[in-house]
């Protein structure tokens, strides 16, 4: 009985061992980000994040769900570091690769940034109050000597531009090669397939057949007549056409394959450049197949996905290797969502989120590089706890104590999405009451910021 006892005792002492020194040695990695809202560029500490990244010319910046504003604000406050402090110049979003190059040709132009960018990338992001300090931010880099260039990486060529400009650019650009009896119909049909996804309106599914065979077409003939970068740039987009409409009307899979083939597209087409990333975590993580879920039912409904299906960044990860640096996020206490909202639940006691939270401060970036976290839970995948060791999946980890659900502007969400019939009746309403919350924030805010005064 007492060797049973020793040997307990044994046990016990050298589980808090562990546990202790995997406490320093986090402590000794976190850096501190400090205050991440609005338009914060407060630096201090931030030297250890730039080696961590170290050589990388891709960061990959995810985000938990598209229903999470701390996180949105997180990454603002790091693409601007990126930049300033370590020579970062694209901002490629995880949206359509054609609407984003003709926001960046707009912005360079003299087009309003906000207007530009906010019918360039997905309206999850560009709706959002978050996102106006990096409307603001690449106002201010356009007229400097180091501007910041926003590119795109998704093959869903669906955003406003493309509804707006789309079939107009591409026939202009074929006009060079062919008589328009060519392509005029073919192009036609591509900006049917446009508008009907932006009303929500289910395509035809023996349309894919013959779209894809003029894309493949109109692919073959720039290729044996156009060899200049806007050549090059259309036949990255008309693939990309072809693999949405495959996934859409075909119910292929091919999405996460063509974002990494377009991300390796943008990298040789600016070989002196380094790219940050932005979009959601399950597109950038890497070694997707070890992913595994802490609740029954999460893991029956997504695991097989996960097993099934290599991501984007199995792609890029395998190409790049260290030259890629994929970050993910996490939060300890709040709320998240899109008009529906969530709680998160108190983290486990075992959970990386309870580590971190042992801190006082309420933003932390931690390497994973080298570290072992096999037996903690973390949730950076829908804020769902994950029983994968995080540190096989990505390279870095930003920890966020109170997550809060972004604020719709719908003001500019209804001006983004004209065609949107589902919020026509609701739409005074909703600009109503975003007036009405907007004016309270700004008198909160303002009474805020009189407390020290008075102190």
């Amino acid at each position: 009985m007492k060797n049973i006892s020793t040997l307990f005792l044994l046990l016990f002492s050298l589980i808090v061992h562990a546990q202790n020194s995997l406490e320093q040695e986090l402590k000794s990695r976190l850096v501190n980000l400090h205050e991440v809202a609005e338009s914060n560029e407060y630096f201090a500490g931030f030297e250890q994040l730039k080696r961590d990244i170290g050589e990388a010319r891709i960061v990959m910046l995810g985000e938990q769900s598209h229903g999470d504003a701390t996180t949105f604000e997180t990454k603002i406050k790091l693409v601007k570091y990126l930049h300033e402090e370590m020579g970062f110049e694209i901002l490629a979003f995880e949206s359509d690769i054609y609407s984003c190059d003709k926001a960046q040709s707009m912005m360079e132009q003299g087009h309003d940034v906000k207007d530009a960018m906010g019918k360039g990338i997905f309206g999850i992001w560009a709706s959002v109050e978050e996102l106006n300090p990096l409307y603001e931010y690449f106002k201010k880099t356009l007229s400097s000597e180091n501007p910041m260039m926003l590119t795109g990486f998704d093959p869903q060529i669906m955003g406003r531009l493309a509804s707006d400009y789309f079939s107009e650019d591409l026939s202009g650009y074929l006009a060079g090669f062919a008589e328009k009896d060519v392509y005029e119909e073919g192009v036609r049909e591509l900006e049917n397939f446009i508008t009907k996804i932006r009303n929500f309106k289910k395509g035809r599914k023996k349309k894919a057949t013959p779209n894809i065979t003029f894309l493949d077409e109109m692919i073959t003939l720039i290729e044996k007549n156009g060899n200049d970068e806007r050549s090059r740039f259309w036949i990255q987009t008309l693939k990309s056409m072809k693999i949405f409409i495959s996934d859409t009307l075909l119910k292929t899979n091919n999405r996460d394959q063509q974002m990494a083939e377009n991300l390796i597209w943008l990298k040789e087409r600016y070989p002196d450049k380094k790219i940050i990333c932005w979009g959601a975590t399950s597109h950038f993580l890497y070694n997707s197949d070890l992913i595994k879920f802490d609740r029954k039912l999460v893991e029956m409904v997504i695991n097989d996905y996960y097993k099934d299906n290599a991501l984007m960044g199995d792609y890029i990860k395998k190409k790049y290797g260290d030259d890629v640096f994929t970050i993910g996020f996490i939060a300890h206490e709040g709320k998240y969502g899109v008009l529906k909202y969530r709680t998160l639940s108190v983290p486990a006691s075992n959970s990386l989120e309870y580590l971190i939270g042992q801190e006082t401060g309420d933003n932390y970036f931690l390497s994973l590089k080298d570290l072992s976290l096999e037996d903690y839970l973390s949730r950076p995948l829908g804020h769902q706890f994950m029983t994968t060791d995080i540190a096989k999946v990505m390279d870095g980890v930003v920890f966020n104590r109170r997550m809060r659900p972004p604020v719709t502007d719908w003001e500019f969400m209804l001006y983004l999405t004209p065609e949107n019939k589902m919020w026509e009746k609701k739409k005074e309403r909703f600009i109503r009451e975003y007036r009405l919350r907007k004016e309270a924030r700004k008198k909160q805010k303002e009474a805020s910021d009189e407390k020290p005064d008075r102190a």
